[in-house]
């Protein structure tokens, strides 16, 4: 069973990645609008497949950005002592659930990022 540090370290490396996607998605898409504005005078069927290629990158670039915004919401958390470090102002008990609903969002966000 992964630790409290080692699912924050996994979901910051997710975060970088998803950014470095959008990223490219960015560049991507960027590239296909030049692409469209090229084809003013084409087919409208070069401009359809291009149009379409650029709203697929759109939606997938929105679930990039939800991913990045949920992840970053479970990193904020983490940094509010929702995992209290002090043994005297905890109970094992309580410890216990608060990981147990610290694991429940990290896979409830590799679900959603799946």
């Amino acid at each position: 069973m992964m630790n409290q540090d080692e699912i924050l370290q996994g979901t910051r490396s997710v975060v970088q990645s998803l950014e470095t996607l959008r990223n490219e998605h960015a560049n991507i898409t960027k590239t296909l609008l030049d692409k469209l504005d090229s084809f003013k005078n084409e087919q409208l069927s070069n401009r359809t497949i291009v149009q379409e290629e650029i709203d697929i990158l759109k939606n997938s670039n929105e679930m990039v950005q939800l991913g990045i915004s949920e992840a970053s919401v479970l990193i904020q958390l983490s940094n509010y002592s929702i995992f209290p470090d002090d043994e005297d102002d905890q109970s094992q008990g309580n410890c216990n659930l608060k990981n147990y609903h610290f694991l429940l969002m990290s896979k409830i966000l590799i679900i959603i990022l799946s």
